[in-house]
């Protein structure tokens, strides 16, 4: 690049800072006035409005006024959006630039990349183009030669003749070069080498071609994504679900994505990608809250985070640790569809008094034919359709007769009575029926639960203990966790919650951890919804929960297509080797980030060992510290056994902070940090190891107060061994 090619990308960078600045400027006096107009618009429908409602006319012209003020507001939030988009624009306006050449006309198209679209409002030239248009993605995907997109109109065809990045920071040119591998993978490891903060960041900067594949796929079905830790699955996700609401913009709204959590620590961590990515935030929904809203309001119920504490610490053979896994396992769900696939129903005659609306018989054989196309919960939920439409239709067909009845009736009752009683009666006939409905088929929730646990359990060893125990915890004031997702399960089944129809996009992070009851919740609760599932079966650490390798979690989403994200980039090269040996699979790919070996150190209490660690210094340089422990009550102890300025955080729902804080590994799931010390004195999984070892970023060191851990010993190349003495 010559002096003149220089020169011409700081005046252009200037000519576009310019523009934004004018239109910067053009939105806050718009947002000013429409601020104004809501106002006046308010105090005007109050003034000219009567303030009875007396005939249609007043409620057609409230319903105007309404609809103005409606108008006003939506233009108010797209204007308030689009300053937020400028703004950022105005920081860092774009971050790459591509020339393409098209085979079909020559016509050499400068395309500069960046987080939002922005063009001149009365030529419609642009001057950016958001990063994900269809143009834009030969930044990610291809290099200088022959290259295609996918336009409106079809594939275009040409060749990339310039690919230059920038790095923008506040206005100023910091960096700019043309397209070089060697380049490419100095300036990615020195934007990997900077610090984290309690927040995931943004990528589309470094988005690499496999992570914009999957981004930007947009195959119908169900889609999985799976990758090492540090591959960056969570933010291929979030990105997914902006690139998609751009794609059908005008069709769909953040109001019909939803993000499905562990805990409240996740959402903050992830609530700044969309709102920085120029969207409005998606719900992000905590697993137990679905529990909680589809189990009868008498039941309570232990959460996820105290059973994911037990099974860490059950001892071998521990009964309830094998009736946690028979729950949670695939096995188990086949055999409740299988109960419910060849369900025969026995169903009550409709009617009301001495008239019959339906025998008994037919309505059995009504049932008995569409069980043969359809899945139980339909013909059930059809059959209690069915049930309500005929008898409210007979109450409204018979309104007159009935109300003669109530009259010649000995019941006393004042005139103004009547109408409540006809209503009582038309309820009570739909409740009663409904209720014989589920008696003569044995629905009640709980002896329904027993009855299909019973049969699975007939063919266990040990299947009247567990029997035992679940019948004795189901006495109890709150539910086992498994037993909680089971009847959950059921609950939906037969009809007992009403499903979500607004999300037509679902995305599930670490779904490794969720066993095959709750993906099979997720699909029942959203049954128009596209998943988009991340997972990563190395990091699945607690026994008997979730799910252990890929084939498992493809076989609950069948038809679905997959990817893997091969290469992780989080780690320092010395981190990541150490994390793939502790996998099992030294095959994992990652980018050559240099930094120190990881460091474990001995001889002396993990207490002792962390608080000479953070007097040395060593960690004075990183903006986000964690400490780690294998449980919450380990994690409560080392945290009160030191003296040091960190945050305590073992509550699920708290907001991840920055600077130092201690958490439990149930915790640190998807999270990372600068660096992480993590104590391994009682850990000797070696996934475990490997999932704490992938929260770090730049620095690890491992407390081991008890010894080298026997998965680390054939790993010692990898780390630096320190005793308390040589460390001091």
């Amino acid at each position: 690049m010559d002096q003149n090619e220089r020169k011409a990308e700081y005046q252009y960078l200037e000519d576009v800072r310019a523009q934004l600045k004018k239109r910067i400027a053009e939105l806050e006096r718009k947002i000013s006035g429409h601020e104004s107009n809501i106002e006046e618009s308010g105090y005007k429908m109050w003034d000219e409005l009567t303030h009875v409602i007396r005939d249609f006319d007043d409620v057609a012209s409230l319903t105007l006024y309404d609809a103005d003020i409606a108008r006003e507001d939506d233009d108010y939030r797209s204007a308030l959006l689009e300053l937020r988009n400028m703004l950022s624009l105005y920081r860092i306006p774009y971050f790459g630039r591509l020339d393409f050449v098209s085979d079909r006309d020559g016509f050499r198209e400068r395309v500069y990349v960046g987080a939002h679209s922005f063009f001149d409002r009365e030529t419609f030239e642009p001057y950016i183009y958001d990063w994900r248009t269809p143009i834009a993605s030969m930044f990610y995907d291809c290099t200088v030669g022959p290259a295609q997109f996918q336009s409106p109109d079809g594939i275009e065809r040409g060749r990339v003749a310039l690919k230059r990045r920038f790095k923008i920071r506040d206005g100023k040119m910091v960096l700019m070069y043309d397209a070089d591998a060697s380049l490419h993978d100095e300036a990615l490891g020195e934007a990997l080498s900077e610090n984290t903060q309690a927040k995931l960041k943004v990528i589309i900067e470094s988005i690499q071609q496999e992570q914009n594949r999957a981004i930007r796929d947009e195959t119908a079905g169900d889609f999985i994504i799976f990758g090492p830790a540090g591959s960056g699955k969570t933010s291929v996700g979030l990105h997914r679900f902006a690139y998609l609401l751009y794609r059908n913009r005008g069709r769909l709204t953040t109001n019909n994505f939803e993000i499905i959590s562990r805990n409240g620590v996740f959402s903050s961590y992830i609530s700044d990608i969309l709102p920085e990515l120029g969207e409005e935030d998606a719900r992000c929904t905590v697993f137990d809250d679905i529990i909680n809203r589809i189990l009868p309001q008498e039941f309570t119920f232990e959460e996820y985070y105290p059973q994911a504490e037990y099974v860490l610490s059950a001892p071998q053979g521990d009964l309830r640790m094998q009736s946690i896994v028979l729950k949670g396992s695939r096995s188990f769900l086949e055999f409740m569809h299988a109960y419910f696939q060849n369900f025969t129903f026995h169903m009550p005659a409709i009617a009301y008094e001495d008239t019959i609306l339906c025998s008994a018989q037919d309505f059995d054989k009504r049932c008995a034919e569409m069980m043969r196309e359809r899945p139980f919960d339909v013909v059930l939920k059809h059959a209690r359709d069915y049930t309500r439409t005929l008898l409210e239709d007979y109450f409204d067909l018979h309104k007159k007769e009935i109300l003669n009845d109530i009259w010649r009736s000995d019941g006393d009752y004042f005139e103004d009575e009547y109408e409540e009683e006809f209503i009582r009666r038309r309820r009570d006939s739909v409740l009663n029926t409904l209720a014989e409905i589920d008696t003569r088929n044995g629905l009640a929730l709980l002896p329904l639960y027993q009855q299909i646990l019973a049969d699975y359990c007939k063919k266990l060893e040990n299947g009247k203990a567990i029997l035992q125990l679940t019948k004795s915890a189901l006495e109890s004031t709150s539910l086992y966790y498994e037993d909680a997702v089971c009847i959950s399960y059921l609950a939906v089944l037969l009809g007992n919650f009403e499903p979500n129809l607004t999300v037509r996009q679902l995305l599930i992070d670490e779904a490794q951890d969720y066993q095959a009851f709750q993906h099979a919740i997720l699909k029942k609760v959203y049954p128009y919804a596209t998943f988009t599932v991340l997972a990563d079966p190395r990091q699945s650490v607690f026994p008997g929960l979730g799910l252990n390798t890929e084939e498992d979690l493809l076989a609950l989403y069948p038809g679905c297509h997959h990817v893997s994200l091969e290469r992780s980039y989080r780690s320092t090269a010395p981190i990541c080797a150490l994390a793939s040996g502790l996998s099992g699979d030294d095959q994992i790919d990652f980018f050559d980030r240099k930094g120190p070996l990881p460091e474990v150190l001995t001889g002396a209490t993990a207490a002792h060992l962390l608080t000479d660690l953070c007097h040395s210094g060593v960690l004075e340089d990183c903006r986000t510290v964690a400490i780690i422990c294998s449980t919450t009550a380990r994690t409560k102890s080392l945290f009160e056994a030191v003296s040091l300025p960190a945050t305590l955080l073992t509550d699920p729902e708290q907001e991840l902070p920055s600077g130092m804080v201690f958490l439990p590994a149930v915790l640190a799931k998807g999270l990372e940090f600068d660096a992480v010390v993590a104590d391994c004195s009682d850990i000797s999984d070696p996934r475990m190891l490997y999932l704490l070892c992938t929260r770090a970023l730049h620095k690890l060191y491992l407390l081991c107060e008890n010894g080298v851990p026997k998965p680390l010993k054939s790993l010692d190349e990898r780390f630096t061994l320190r005793n308390l003495k040589s460390f001091t």
